[in-house]
C-alpha cells in the first residue's frame, strides 16, 4: 500500500483567487502539499479554509490561479475527473451509508473508484484491521457513535487508493479520548498509504502535534506558514486566531455560506 513519492508529486495552488459577487474570499493564496506531508489549514471562522479545499477538490473554480495535482494542471475539472487523479476529501458533516456494515462503508469506497470487488474486498479488510475496527466490520453506519463514524469515513477515502487526502474538521464534535485516538491514527497515513494530509481543524492541541506545516489564513490572505513551533508565537496569528479561541468550537458559518 505504500508509494514511492518523487519532487514532482505535489499538489499545489498557485496564486488563487475566488470571488463571491463582488466579495473576495481568497485573494492570492498559495499552498503545496507533498504525499508524505501532513499539513494543518487554520484561521479564523470565515477566512476561506474551506473555500480553498472545495477549490482544490473541484467544488468551485477559481476566478484566477491554478491547481495542480503531480504537475498536471486540474484548474475547474469537475470533482470527479479530480478524484480519478487521486484527491479526496471528507466534510464537516459526517456522510456515511447509515444502513450499510462499516465493511460495506470502506468497501464501497474502493468499488467507487474502480477499483475490482475482489481487490476492494482485500483492501477494506487490510484497513479495518490496520485501524483496530475490524470488531466493528458487521456494524450499520447509523449504529456507530460520532468518533466511530469519522475513523470509517476517513478509511473509506483512503480505500480509493488516493494520494492526497483534505480532511474538513475530523476532530469536530469528539471526545479528548477520541481525538487522541485520531491523532495517533492520521499520525501513520502519509508514511503507510504515501498520501498527503491537508487537515482543517480548530482543535489546536490536534493541529499542534500532528501537523509538520500550517499554513494561515485570515480574511482570505495567507498571513503566516511555518512549522507550529514558529506558528505558536507569530505575532500576526496570535493577534488574529490564536489569541481570541472563543469561536473555536463554531462551525466555519461565513465559509459554508460562501461555498453554497
Amino acid at each position: 500500500m505504500h508509494r514511492n513519492s518523487t519532487n514532482g508529486e505535489r499538489l499545489t495552488a498557485n496564486g488563487v483567487v475566488m470571488d463571491f459577487n463582488g466579495l473576495r474570499a481568497l485573494d492570492d493564496v498559495s499552498l503545496s502539499l507533498g504525499r508524505h506531508e501532513i499539513v494543518g489549514l487554520i484561521g479564523p471562522n470565515g477566512s476561506g479554509k474551506t473555500t480553498l479545499v472545495n477549490l482544490f477538490s473541484g467544488a468551485l473554480t477559481p476566478t484566477a490561479g491554478t491547481v495542480t495535482i503531480d504537475a498536471a494542471e486540474v484548474t475547474g475539472l469537475a470533482p470527479r475527473k479530480i478524484s480519478r487523479a487521486g484527491l479526496v476529501r471528507t466534510f464537516q458533516t459526517v456522510r456515511l451509508f447509515g444502513t450499510l456494515s462499516v465493511f460495506e462503508n470502506v468497501q464501497l469506497g474502493a468499488l467507487g473508484a474502480g477499483i475490482r470487488r475482489s481487490q476492494a474486498t482485500r483492501k477494506a479488510n487490510e484497513l479495518l484491521d490496520l485501524f483496530g475496527i475490524d470488531h466493528l466490520r458487521n456494524v450499520l453506519g447509523d449504529s456507530l457513535s460520532y468518533g466511530q463514524k469519522r475513523i470509517v469515513e476517513i478509511l473509506r477515502a483512503i480505500a480509493t487508493d488516493c494520494n492526497y487526502l483534505l480532511l474538513d474538521e475530523p476532530a469536530a464534535g469528539l471526545n479528548q479520548d477520541e481525538s487522541d485516538t485520531l491523532l495517533g491514527q492520521l499520525a501513520n497515513i502519509p508514511e503507510q498509504f504515501g498520501c498527503g494530509l491537508l487537515i482543517i481543524d480548530h482543535d489546536m492541541d490536534l493541529i499542534m502535534r500532528l501537523c509538520q506545516r500550517l499554513h494561515v489564513l485570515n480574511q482570505g490572505k495567507t498571513i503566516a506558514e511555518g512549522t507550529p513551533e514558529q506558528i505558536r508565537v507569530d505575532p500576526t496569528v496570535v493577534t488574529a486566531y490564536l489569541g481570541s479561541q472563543a469561536t473555536a468550537g463554531e462551525d466555519e458559518s461565513q465559509d459554508n455560506t460562501l461555498t453554497e
